[in-house]
Formats: structure tokens, sequence, C-alpha cells
């Protein structure tokens, strides 16, 4: 599926949140507005005011802007005074529900839905800084790696000039000050637009090539490392101004999965199913495919050794499928406006659910997809996969016991 929706199908090729606000208490934040989706099965647009202003203390402007960073984690959309919840806080309130008597996993789990969240929203910004230990200098030396290395593999593929640029300008980090930023620059990043009027003249060609100069600029850095730190910190991926030892284990198991080289630079492509719609592949970029469930695996086991992978299919996988079922009768209970019309538990939601809860629980990982395919091509066939567009499926339960 696509992890976050895009209105530039060609922006799924970076991995990176801009510039935004709300960025702080990531963890406790949405669990706060977890516990309201819970307990109403839906979040108004008054509710989630209401949040914002009172109990994360900002002001009105932030009511939007924490809508639209929370946006890029696929946990609300904010149209206008309708606010919708996506999938992601779906997932978080299927955990409260399925933990409800342990607070501790609950918490373990969220942290979990919100890892994968962020690296699939900003992995080749965070990563690149958790690497260099959020020191400046260093994360912008591979943030300036990161941006060649797409770029190396990308400008063999869309040769016109006029094509490369939006590429590039997608690729390519900037400043706030609306163009490419320099490591000396002192400006403000919040000061006035700059430049020539928008309604001037065209001064170079529609077919001239992009600008290559290219370095991160301090007010970029300034602006995105404390933030990340946070995160990191929420994540368990910092502690005393260190990275720690899972911090570390992910940095050295995600290459083996394709994404970045070991030490950096880090770059995570789209999923192999997101290249679809903008006719690539990942042997066009030469590349190995990357899917969700090998992100999940990797980041499950790095979080926790004892969750190591099981392999092959399990002997006993009745207790995988009765909790499959188990977290689609959630899904269904969690929204009291949507609840009639799920019929099908979206794989998007199902596989972080699974890895998420023997994360939490310190359990194997299940063999997920072997159990799912040996279940649909037996005899009794208690699931089956059905077709939702745009993704890998959903599974559609037949007379489980929940």
């Amino acid at each position: 599926m696509v992890a976050i929706v895009q209105s530039n199908p060609y922006a799924c090729l970076s991995r990176k949140i801009g510039y935004s606000v709300g960025l702080e208490n990531l963890l406790e934040n949405v669990l706060s507005l977890a516990a309201i989706y819970v307990e109403r099965r839906d979040v108004s647009f008054s509710n989630w005011r209401d949040l914002v202003v009172k109990k994360f203390e900002r002001g009105e402007r932030a009511v939007l802007e924490i809508a639209n960073f929370f946006g890029t984690l696929n946990l609300i959309k904010l149209m206008g005074r309708e606010l919708h919840v996506l999938h992601a806080l779906d997932s978080v309130a299927i955990l409260r529900q399925y933990f409800k008597d342990d607070d501790a996993q609950y918490r373990r789990s969220v942290q979990f839905i919100l890892l994968k969240g962020i690296l699939e929203a900003d992995g080749d910004v965070f990563l690149n800084c958790v690497t260099a230990n959020f020191e400046a200098d260093a994360t912008a030396k591979l943030l300036e790696e990161m941006v060649r290395w797409k770029w190396e593999r990308l400008k063999h593929l869309f040769k016109n000039p006029a094509a490369q640029r939006p590429i590039w300008d997608i690729v390519s980090i900037r400043s706030q000050l609306g163009g490419t930023g320099h490591k000396d620059a002192k400006t403000s990043p919040f000061a006035p637009r700059g430049g020539p009027s928008p309604f001037e003249p065209r001064r170079d060609p529609i077919d001239a090539a992009p600008s290559l100069v290219f370095e991160v600029a301090e007010s970029y850095l300034r602006k995105i490392l404390p933030t990340r730190k946070g995160w990191a910190k929420d994540l368990g991926l910092l502690a005393n101004s260190e990275v720690t030892t899972c911090a570390r284990t992910i940095l050295m198991a995600l290459p083996q999965i394709g994404i970045g080289v070991t030490g950096g630079p880090y770059y995570f492509w789209p999923y192999a199913i997101d290249l679809g719609p903008i006719r690539l592949s990942a042997k066009d970029l030469g590349i190995e495919p990357i899917s969700e469930w090998q992100v999940l695996k990797c980041l499950g086991e790095s979080v926790n050794s004892s969750v190591a992978p099981q392999s092959g299919v399990a002997d006993d996988d009745e207790a995988i499928i009765e909790q499959l079922a188990e977290f689609h009768t959630l899904y269904k209970a969690a929204s009291a406006s949507r609840g009639s019309i799920r019929h099908q538990l979206p794989l998007y939601i199902a596989q972080p659910l699974v890895v998420a809860s023997a994360v939490a629980r310190q359990a194997k990982i299940p063999p997920l997809q072997e159990i799912i395919a040996k279940e649909t091509h037996s005899a009794k066939r208690r699931l089956m996969i059905a077709n939702i567009r745009g993704t890998e499926g959903g599974l559609v339960f037949h007379g489980v016991r929940t």
C-alpha cells in the first residue's frame, strides 16, 4: 500500500517530513489522541481542537499544523472542519483494546507502530540523524550523500531536463527560504519569501536542466535535529544523549533488506507496490524490491531479539488465525460510523498489528504470509485474501472463533 497519501505521485521517492510544528512529545500526544478515539469511537474536530489547545497547550494555528504532521504518520486527516481517522490510529485503538489489562505492553506496541510510521514518513532524514548521533556536521554529510545516492539512480530514468527538475526538487533537501540551502546561510528559515515574483515571466527555459548545487543548510539542521532527537527518545533509540543498543541494531539490520548501507548513508526507497503507479520498478532503480512485511520483521527482530521470526509454517497456526480474527472484530468495533462496512481486515493493518503485538509480548513473530497462503488453499479456508484497490489486499474470515 502507499504508506502516505501524496498529492504528487513521485513524492514517494523521498521519505522526509518538511518543516512543521507539533513534533514534540510524539508518543504521549498520540496516546492522548488514541484515548479519545477509543472512548468515543470517533474523533470530531472539536475533540481535536480541545486536545491541541488544552492538552498540548498550543495555539489555534497548531490545530491545523499538528494535524498535518499526524497526517504524514497516517493517524488523522483534517479537511476543513472535518476530521478523518486513518489506519495508524485505528491500529493504536485496536492495540489499546487488545492490551486493555496491560499498559506496559500497550505502550511498547504503540512505540513500534510509531517507529514504523516515522521510518515510512521520514526514513531518509531520521535514519541519517540517528547514524550521526544527531551531530550537525555528520548529519549534513550523510544527508548530502543520501541525496546524491538517490539522484544517481534516478537521473538515468528521467533523461529529459524538464522531467528531471521536479524529481530533483523532490529528492533534494531545501531550506524554507524557497531554495536549496547553503551551510553558511544565516537567514532565519522563517524569513519572508524572497526572490522574483511568481507572476514574473519564466527566466529559465522550460527544458533547462536542474541545478545540482546542493548543501544542507544550517537553518535546516537547527530545525530538524531537536525534533528528531525527541522522536528517538520516545521510541527508545536515544538515551543520555547517545543512541541506544536498539538503535544500533536497527541500523545494522536495515541494510540487509536494502535500506541504506551500514554506517550510512541510509536511503529508504518506496515499497515495491508503491513503484507501480509511477511506472518504475526496483530493477529500474538497481535495488532489491522492499515490502512492508520485510521492514516489519526487520524492525521487530531488531527491537527485541526474542521475537526473531519463525521459519516455515507454524505447526499450530490456530492461535494466529484467531488473533487475526480478533483484530478484525476490534477493527469493526473501533469506529461507530464505519464499523458496519469494515468487512475485511486490510493487510496494512493486520501485518503491523501482528508484529507490534509480538514485540510487546516478547513473543515470536509468526510466519504470517506462509500461514495466510496455506489457509487460503486449505479445505477449511477459514480466511482468504480479498482485493482492496491499491493495496496488498485484506483478510476475510469464515467461521473463526474469537
